[in-house]
C-alpha cells in the first residue's frame, strides 16, 4: 500500500514531488497507488516502489525510473513519448537494474533503452518496440516477447531461458554469452544475430530465418531448427548434439 504522504506529494505537482526528492533522498513507496491519467512528465522516480501501480494512460514522459520498482504494474495504454520528439521515456529515462517483474508493457517504446541488468522476468513485452535498446545481462526469463521488435539491440549475457520470441525481430542482435534454453523463436527474425557461445539447449527455431547467423562455439543440443533458412551461417565449435539439420541448410553454411 503507499504512503499516504507521498501519495498526496504526487498528486500535488510534478515540480513540488522532484523539490521534496530533492530535499530528502528516500525510497518513495506508491505501491498500488492509482496514477492512471496523471501527467508525471520527468518525475523523479528514481528507486521508487510502484509495485501494482496503476499507470494505465499515465504520462511519463521523461520520468526518471532508474532502479525503481515496477512489478506488476500496470502501464498499458501509457503516454511512452517525448513531448517534443516522440522520444520514448525509457530513452532517457535509466532503467538500470529496474524491477520490471510481471509488468504489462504491451506495445510499449524501449528503442534504445538503458534495461542493463533489468528484472523484466515474466512481464509481456508483446509488440513492444525495444530496437537498439541494450539490454546486457537483463533478466528475460518467461517473458512474453512475441512480435517484439528488437533488431540491433544489445542482449549480451541476458537471461531468455522459456521466454516467448515468436515472430519477434532480432536482427542484428547482440547475443553473446545469452542464455535461451528452451526459449521459444519459432519464424523470428534472426538474420544476422550473433549466438556466439549461447545457450539454446532444447530451443525452438522452426521457421525462423537464420541467414548470416553465427553460432561459434554455442550450445544448440536438441534444439528444433526445422524449416529454418540458414543461408551462410558460422557453426564453428557449435554443439549440434540431437539437432536436425538437412543437408540442403548444411551445403549453404560455413563451418
Amino acid at each position: 500500500m503507499a504512503d499516504s504522504e507521498h501519495l498526496s506529494l504526487i498528486h500535488q505537482s510534478v515540480d513540488a514531488w522532484n523539490e521534496w526528492r530533492q530535499t530528502l533522498r528516500i525510497k518513495p513507496d506508491l505501491s498500488g497507488a492509482d496514477l492512471s491519467g496523471r501527467d508525471l512528465h520527468i518525475a523523479d522516480l528514481i528507486k521508487a516502489r510502484l509495485i501494482e501501480a496503476n499507470l494505465s494512460k499515465t504520462n511519463l514522459s521523461g520520468a526518471y525510473l532508474r532502479d525503481a520498482d515496477l512489478s506488476e504494474a500496470d502501464l498499458r495504454g501509457a503516454e511512452l513519448n517525448d513531448v517534443d520528439g516522440g522520444w520514448s521515456i525509457f530513452i532517457k529515462a535509466n532503467l538500470h537494474q529496474a524491477t520490471l517483474v510481471r509488468a504489462q508493457f504491451i506495445q510499449a517504446n524501449f528503442s534504445w533503452a538503458n534495461l542493463r541488468e533489468a528484472d523484466l522476468t515474466d512481464a509481456n513485452l508483446s509488440w513492444a518496440d525495444l530496437n537498439a535498446a541494450s539490454c546486457i545481462g537483463a533478466l528475460l526469463s518467461g517473458s512474453d516477447l512475441s512480435r517484439s521488435k528488437l533488431q540491433n539491440s544489445n542482449l549480451n549475457l541476458a537471461d531468455l531461458s522459456d521466454a516467448n520470441l515468436i515472430e519477434a525481430n532480432l536482427s542484428n542482435a547482440q547475443l553473446v554469452g545469452a542464455d535461451l534454453e528452451d526459449a521459444n523463436l519459432s519464424r523470428a527474425n534472426l538474420t544476422g544475430v550473433c549466438f556466439t557461445e549461447a545457450c539454446l539447449v532444447g530451443a525452438k527455431l522452426s521457421g525462423a530465418d537464420l541467414s548470416g547467423c553465427s553460432f561459434r562455439n554455442a550450445d544448440l543440443r536438441n534444439a528444433d531448427l526445422n524449416g529454418t533458412r540458414l543461408d551462410h551461417v558460422v557453426l564453428d565449435g557449435a554443439n549440434l548434439q540431437g539437432v536436425i539439420l538437412p543437408d540442403s541448410a548444411l551445403a549453404s553454411s560455413r563451418s
